[in-house]
C-alpha cells in the first residue's frame, strides 16, 4: 500500500550509476530520466502534522471521553497519497461509554482540498 514508505534504488554494479528509483510501485527515475516527483506519492512532515491534528479533532467528536484520548508518537501513524486523496491511519486509546480504556484503530481520508471524506473507526464508517 502507499502507506508503507519504501524507496528502492537500483545501482549499476560496474558504473556505480543510479539506474532507477522506485517509491512503492511507482517509477520515479529510470535511465537518467525523472518519471514522476516523489512528492506526488509522499506526505511531507508539515502536511503529516496538519493531517494528524485534523484527524485527532475529527475523532474527538466521536469519543465518549475525548479528554482521555492517547495517540501514538508520529512513528505510529501512516500517511499515503492515493486516488481518493490523502489517507491517514493510526490508533487512539480512550475510555469508552463504560469508562474502560479501549484501543480503536482508525483511518481518515482527506480530499485534495483537505476536507475529510471518510472516517473509519474499528471497521465502522462514520463519514462517507
Amino acid at each position: 500500500s502507499s502507506l508503507d514508505n519504501k524507496i528502492i534504488v537500483w545501482i549499476n554494479d560496474e558504473s556505480k550509476q543510479i539506474e532507477s528509483i522506485y517509491f512503492h510501485d511507482q517509477d520515479i527515475y529510470i535511465d537518467g530520466e525523472v518519471i514522476a516527483k516523489i512528492t506526488d506519492y509522499y506526505v511531507n512532515s508539515e502536511d503529516r502534522d496538519k493531517y494528524r491534528l485534523a484527524s485527532q479533532l475529527a475523532l474527538k467528536q466521536l469519543l465518549n471521553y475525548p479528554d482521555t484520548a492517547k495517540y501514538p508518537a508520529i512513528s505510529g501513524w501512516k500517511f499515503g497519497i492515493e486516488e481518493d486523496g490523502i489517507i491517514v491511519q493510526s490508533n487512539v486509546t480512550a475510555k469508552n461509554a463504560l469508562g474502560v480504556e479501549q484501543e480503536n484503530i482508525f483511518q481518515v481520508t482527506f480530499d485534495k482540498d483537505d476536507n475529510i471524506i471518510s472516517l473509519i473507526v474499528d471497521g465502522t464508517e462514520y463519514i462517507k
